[in-house]
């Protein structure tokens, strides 16, 4: 391990930048001043310092660079090494004439040389020096790109100009001199920090600007990965102190073709017309408070007279999510095809007359499980016409998956090119490999891959097949896995086979705008008919008698659901749920019997002269199966 931290390098070397655990600087083993990148990386490894110079004449490591800046001898900063600090006996000497380094300075940027005066720089020899009223350090520009500090080892303040005890109520915060200058001279009191984006400021800056009468600050970090990362730290101090905080966006206006990222830039680009830059400024600034558009009691009144533009009425509108939920071989997928085929043909959904989809529109089906051919079988069962072939088209099995990026990328390109307004995800186990659906941070990308999907694309609807861990829940307590799922969608869709007709599926629904006549705890019945050869399949729940569910009643008589539920309530002997349904002796064998052979309840012997007992069996102790 280095006997010296971070820090001690980055206050010695010169020209560094980056932040965090990895730098660049120019190499003081050897002059590599005017090269296309700082040759010299140091990466701070959990406290280890790493130091390479990938310079191919030098190839310096840690031990030569320690060496270099504890000896003074740096072959960059040569010229200055020698040097005496120019404050110890007197102040920078003053701007010549012409044709010093204050000249090429106000050259290089475009703002006069009287504005630099103004704000604190000096002639350096070739170079300007930035000054920090009576602090005896410097920084040094020098042409064409050379940034050094004298003398070295020295204290560098964090922020130049030297902030004043009063202040302006609105400053700017710049990255660099340059862009300081650039922000004065279009009219605005601005501070740049001394060491770029990876500059720390004292974590009380702003609440140190406040007090000295600061109200409002303006952020101008330099358009690249490091410029965005400050601008967010500089926000979050500025806003936590209580000061109002807009930030400057130059990518907004920028060209990025033309190979400038600051505000000077731009400012050169303007022509050094103050109004121009800054019209062209304010059309890239803003307002963190008005990030978020703000809706008022009376826009909301407004918008609720407004009509939904429902694609389903009572069910979907654009930008839903939607969970279809159940258990194994309880009709998911076939449920989902009725739902598809009733948006791509504009007929009825479940037959039901009052689910009609508004318009047509076109679906895309991603399904990740069985043989292709079966899956065609069921596809072709929705009876498609000519006109409406073209409204559904399928992935199957593409390895679509919400852990892979690059499959939700081509996903939002198929469905930007295709026009795709419903997209279904069947099963979501399959396309969410290694992550434990129990817990809420690992599920959580699923959800942040379908909130890119529909930031992409707003008006997408996503409708994910998810399985059932209880038979016997018909709300989002029988989703699998973690309550995420549950508290991502504006609709949930729960389904499972009747468990004594034939046939028959049971549906609740539960969301932001069920239908009316459907509360939480209800279902109705749909006939399900699937032809083994020819014909189409149909899920018919035009006769639909809502009924509740107590939540645990599974049977469809009333005697078997009271002696389910018995069972499922502890009573594990004939007598104990005889007298806790007040049923007949040769009733509750009867069911019991039943509920045995269709393995809703197992039957458990204690052997002779002991009472026989029964347990009520969970989902996960049947097995799984393909829907």
């Amino acid at each position: 391990m280095a006997k010296h931290d971070l820090g001690w390098f980055l206050d010695r070397l010169e020209g560094v930048e980056g932040m965090g655990d990895k730098w660049n600087a120019y190499c003081p083993c050897h002059d590599d001043f005017g090269s296309s990148m700082k040759g010299l990386s140091i990466t701070d490894d959990a406290g280890t310092i790493l130091i390479k110079c990938h310079s191919r004449h030098c190839g310096a490591t840690l031990p030569q660079v320690v060496e270099a800046l504890e000896s003074g001898v740096n072959s960059y900063n040569s010229d200055m090494s020698s040097q005496e600090n120019p404050w110890e006996d007197e102040t920078p000497k003053q701007p010549s004439s012409s044709g010093d380094g204050l000249d090429w300075w106000a050259e290089r940027t475009g703002v006069s040389r009287t504005i630099w005066e103004d704000l604190g720089c000096a002639a350096y020899k070739d170079g300007v020096a930035f000054t920090f009223e009576d602090r005896k350090v410097l920084k040094i520009r020098k042409p064409p790109k050379e940034i050094l500090w004298t003398p070295k080892g020295a204290d560098a303040p964090p922020m130049w100009p030297m902030p004043s005890s009063q202040l302006p109520k609105h400053v700017w915060i710049t990255e660099g001199e340059s862009d300081c200058g650039t922000a004065t001279a279009a009219g605005h009191t601005a501070f740049a920090v001394t060491k770029g984006a990876g500059t720390e400021l004292p974590e009380t800056w702003a609440e140190v600007f406040a007090a000295r009468g600061v109200e409002e600050v303006t952020v101008c970090a330099d358009w690249d990965k490091s410029g965005k990362e400050f601008s967010k730290a500089l926000e979050k101090q500025i806003v936590d102190a209580g000061l109002t905080c807009n930030t400057v966006h130059l990518e907004k206006i920028l060209d990025p073709f033309e190979g400038g990222n600051d505000l000077n830039f731009l400012w050169r680009y303007c022509n050094c017309n103050p109004s121009e830059f800054n019209r062209v400024v304010e059309t890239a600034t803003e307002r963190v408070k008005a990030r978020y558009p703000i809706l008022t009691y009376e826009e909301l009144e407004k918008a609720a007279e407004e009509e939904v533009d429902w694609i389903l009425t009572d069910l979907l509108s654009p930008g839903d999510k939607v969970l279809i939920s159940g258990p194994q071989k309880s009709y998911k997928t076939w449920l989902a095809l009725d739902l598809a085929r009733s948006l791509a043909s504009g007929s009825r959904f479940l037959n039901r007359a009052e689910w009609v989809a508004q318009k047509k529109v076109k679906v895309l089906f991603v399904q990740e499980e069985g043989s292709k051919a079966a899956w065609a079988r069921r596809t072709t069962r929705m009876g498609l016409t000519n006109g409406d072939k073209e409204n559904f088209t399928t992935f199957h099995r593409q390895g679509i998956k919400f852990t892979d990026t690059s499959t939700i990328d081509t996903l939002i390109a198929v469905c930007r090119d295709e026009g795709v307004q419903v997209v279904f995800f069947d099963p979501l186990q399959r396309m969410m490999p290694g992550v434990n659906e129990n817990d809420s941070n690992e599920t959580g990308v699923v959800w942040d891959e379908v909130f890119r999907l529909q930031q992409a694309l707003p008006e997408l609807v996503v409708i994910v097949i998810h399985h059932a861990n209880k038979t016997d829940r018909l709300t989002w307590e029988s989703v699998r896995g973690s309550s995420r799922h549950a508290g991502e969608v504006d609709l949930g869709i729960f389904c499972q086979k009747h468990p004594v007709e034939d046939d028959t599926l049971r549906v609740a629904y539960d969301g932001r705008d069920i239908p009316n006549y459907l509360g939480t705890g209800e279902s109705f019945e749909a006939k399900v008919s699937i032809p083994k050869e020819e014909g189409n399949f149909t899920i018919d729940a035009s006769e639909m008698q809502v009924q509740v569910n107590n939540l645990t009643h599974l049977a469809g008589a009333k005697n078997r659901d009271a002696i389910l539920q018995a069972v499922e309530d502890g009573h594990d002997t004939r007598k104990r749920i005889m007298t806790e349904t007040d049923l007949s002796d040769s009733t509750v064998r009867s069911h019991l019997d039943r509920l045995v052979r269709e393995k809703f309840v197992r039957e458990i012997d204690n052997g002779e002269g002991r009472a026989k007992t029964y347990k009520r069996v969970e989902v996960k102790d049947l097995g799984h199966q393909q829907d």
